[in-house]
């Protein structure tokens, strides 16, 4: 059975608890023995950019989990953590995932998204899964009324305020001012073509608008979000050796 490791959870002195997204769109629990300190068996250590290939065995004692036997990786992708960026994207991907009672993302589309964070130079793939989580979960924001007057939000300026759970006049309430291309992602979910300009666009407010307004709307906080803001944060040092690499 081919599964992605979605979450990683230390038990006693070394072993592993880990919940895996399996290739039949279910979760498994499963319990590895020694997985912290078994080079031998476990030289990977379950990178969480890995697809493995697994064999469990299961205990006599229907209140055990199922113990890992075998896990070989398939597929790896060390690429996605050689940018903070993609490797922050990826982890706030997992722990959303791992936070949910029934999977709400099927193995494919998660196998997808690990590919275009390891190459894309943009996050949209990233807040097009975020957007479908929106639609499953039943919240995906009003886009055609102001959250505080109850009025058409048709033209002229509009922001979108976490709060209020969707767009508001400017005169109302303010919130991130969102710009025309944005409100068309939002309006088409996410479908259509962009260039690369318009991507990095839609990146810097969506940032802003699509994981926070999950977290708030369904009340659960990812700690990932935490050093995904830090990261995303203004640093003077890191833009001037950035200047520094590209004159």
């Amino acid at each position: 059975m081919k599964g992605f490791v979605v979450r990683r959870t230390p038990y006693g002195e070394s072993d592993l608890i880990l919940q895996i997204l399996a290739q039949d769109n279910r979760f498994v629990s499963a319990f590895a023995p020694g997985a912290r300190k078994s080079r031998r068996r476990f030289p990977h250590q379950f990178d969480l950019s890995a697809l493995y290939l697994w064999e469990f065995s299961r205990s006599p004692q229907p209140q055990r989990l199922t113990r890992v036997v075998r896990a070989e990786i398939q597929s790896w992708k060390p690429e996605i953590s050689a940018r903070l960026e993609s490797w922050a994207r990826w982890s706030l991907v997992l722990e959303w995932i791992a936070h949910q009672d029934e999977p709400t993302v099927k193995f494919d589309e998660l196998s997808e998204l690990r590919d275009a964070l390891c190459v894309e130079t943009t996050a949209v793939s990233f807040h097009r899964f975020f957007m479908r989580q929106m639609q499953w979960h039943g919240v995906f924001p009003d886009l055609k009324v102001c959250g505080r007057c109850g009025k058409a939000a048709a033209s002229g300026r509009v922001d979108f305020v976490l709060a209020l759970g969707g767009l508001s006049h400017s005169e109302c309430e303010r919130g991130l001012l969102l710009s025309t291309i944005t409100r068309k992602f939002l309006e088409n979910g996410g479908a259509g073509d962009f260039s690369d300009s318009e991507q990095r666009h839609l990146s810097s407010e969506l940032d802003l608008i699509s994981v926070p307004y999950l977290m708030m709307q369904l009340g659960r906080p990812l700690r990932a979000q935490a050093f995904f803001e830090q990261l995303s944060a203004p640093n003077p040092s890191r833009e001037r050796y950035q200047e520094t690499q590209l004159s």
